[in-house]
C-alpha cells in the first residue's frame, strides 16, 4: 500500500495548519493489494466511487478494497450502493460533481448492513428548487476502526440541535481516551472537541460531511489547539446558503487516513496568495513521496482553478476519485450577492493525468450557493488507485 497526501492553503491567519482560516487540499494516492490481502484489517475496508457525472447512470469509476461494489439509481436523484465485503462501521464522505452551477447538493441519507457488508443510500436535490434531482459525486467510505492509522477520529453526530453532546457512532484510536463530543454553538456553528489531544503542528486531515435527508451541506472553519484539546469548527448552510443545524460526518487523522507509510507521508503545502497565477506553493511544503512532489495553483479565472501535482502516478494507469469542498473563508473581493464569506460551494472537475510524466492536475471550481464563481479555498482529496496490481 502506497499512501501520499497534501495539504493546501493560504497563509493568512493563524500560522497552524490545525488553526487555518482558509483551505487546505489533501492527495492520496493507494496502492491496490494483492488478491486476497486484508487492507484495512479483519473485517474493515474502503471503497470510492466516481457516479453520474455525464448521465444518471454513469459509473466513471469504482474501487473496493475488498471484493466489488455495487451502485444503483433507484429513482431520480437517489442511488444505493452497496459492498459486499466491506462491513462495520464507517465514516462516509462525499463530494456533489459539476459542471454548472448552482451546484446540486448530495448527502448520505443511510447507512446500513446489506447481509453481507455495507449498503449506503444517497439522494441529491436541486439547488434550485429544493426537488430530487439526478446529479453527479464522489464518495469515500473508511472504515470507523481503523488499524493502520495511528491517531485517528471518525464520528457520525446524533444530535443536530442540542447544545452539547457525545456520538455513540464514533471511534478514537487511542486505547482508553475520552470519547470526541460536539457542541453547538450557534444555529449550524459546530464544535467537535477532541480532548486530550495535541497534534503536531502543521499536521492533521479532517473531512466533513452534512447527512440525512435535510438538504444541507457543511464546510470546514478551521482546527487548531485549544488548552489541551483540538477543536475542529464545521458550519452548515441550508441550500440557499443560510445558517442551518445539520448532522455531519467527520473524519480526522494526524498523518493520513490510511495510515504513515514512509516515505510517502505528509507534508504541508501553503496557497502563496490570490490571483497567483501558475505559482509555487509558498514555503518548505510539499507533497511528500519517493520523487519529492511538488504542486502549483493557477487561478485561471474566477472561481476556476487547477492543482498540479508532480509525479504523483506510477504503473501504466490509475482510477481517479476527487474529493472537494469549500473550506470556511472566501477571496473574493467584493463578495458576490447574498455571500457571507462561508458558505462557499466548490466541485471538482476532470483530472487530467499524464502517465509519462507521472503528473496528475486537478481542477477546482467553486460558487457561491447562488452559483456565481467565487475564488475561494477548499480541502482537494484525490484517491489514485493503481489499475496494475
Amino acid at each position: 500500500m502506497k499512501t501520499m497526501f497534501s495539504s493546501l492553503r493560504n497563509p493568512r491567519g493563524l500560522a497552524g495548519f490545525l488553526a487555518m482560516t482558509l483551505g487546505l487540499g489533501i492527495v492520496l494516492q493507494v496502492s491496490a493489494p494483492p488478491s486476497g490481502a486484508g487492507f484495512l484489517g479483519p473485517s474493515t475496508g474502503a471503497f470510492a466511487v466516481t457516479y453520474g457525472r455525464t448521465a444518471p447512470t454513469d459509473v466513471e469509476a469504482s474501487w473496493a478494497s475488498r471484493g466489488s461494489i455495487t451502485i444503483t439509481r433507484t429513482s431520480r436523484g437517489n442511488y444505493t450502493i452497496v459492498a459486499p465485503e466491506v462491513t462495520g462501521q464507517g465514516n462516509p464522505q462525499l463530494t456533489v460533481l459539476g459542471p454548472g452551477a448552482p451546484l446540486p447538493l448530495c448527502s448520505v441519507i443511510g447507512t446500513s448492513n446489506a447481509n453481507p457488508g455495507t449498503k449506503l443510500k444517497v439522494r441529491c436535490w436541486s439547488a434550485t428548487t429544493g426537488k430530487t434531482s439526478d446529479a453527479g459525486f464522489t464518495l469515500l467510505y473508511t472504515s470507523i476502526r481503523n488499524p493502520l492509522a495511528e491517531t485517528h477520529y471518525s464520528v457520525l453526530t446524533t444530535n443536530k440541535s442540542n447544545r452539547s453532546h457525545t456520538p455513540t457512532n464514533q471511534f478514537r484510536a487511542e486505547p482508553g481516551a475520552a470519547p470526541l463530543r460536539v457542541t453547538r454553538l450557534a444555529r449550524g456553528a459546530y464544535t467537535v472537541i477532541f480532548p486530550n489531544e495535541s497534534f503536531p503542528n502543521n499536521k492533521g486531515i479532517l473531512f466533513v460531511s452534512a447527512t440525512r435527508s435535510s438538504q444541507r451541506y457543511c464546510n470546514l472553519a478551521g482546527w487548531f489547539p485549544s488548552g489541551s484539546d483540538v477543536n475542529a469548527r464545521v458550519d452548515c448552510y441550508s441550500r440557499t446558503g443560510a445558517r442551518a443545524d445539520s448532522l455531519f460526518t467527520l473524519t480526522a487523522t494526524e498523518t493520513d487516513i490510511f495510515g504513515e507509510a514512509s516515505p510517502n507521508a505528509l507534508s504541508l503545502l501553503r496557497n502563496a496568495g490570490t490571483y497567483d497565477t501558475l505559482t509555487d506553493i509558498s514555503g518548505n511544503y510539499h507533497w511528500s513521496g519517493a520523487s519529492g512532489t511538488d504542486v502549483t495553483r493557477d487561478e485561471f479565472q474566477p472561481g476556476r482553478s487547477t492543482i498540479v501535482g508532480d509525479n504523483l502516478l506510477s504503473g501504466s494507469g490509475a482510477a481517479v476519485f476527487t474529493m472537494v469542498s469549500g473550506f470556511g473563508f472566501n477571496d473574493s473581493w467584493p463578495e458576490p450577492p447574498g455571500h457571507d464569506a462561508t458558505n462557499l460551494r466548490c466541485s471538482p472537475g476532470r483530472t487530467q493525468t499524464d502517465l509519462v510524466s507521472g503528473d496528475a492536475t486537478f481542477e477546482v471550481q467553486c460558487f457561491t450557493p447562488a452559483g456565481y464563481p467565487v475564488n475561494a479555498s477548499y480541502t482537494l482529496g484525490a484517491v489514485l488507485i493503481s489499475l496494475v496490481i
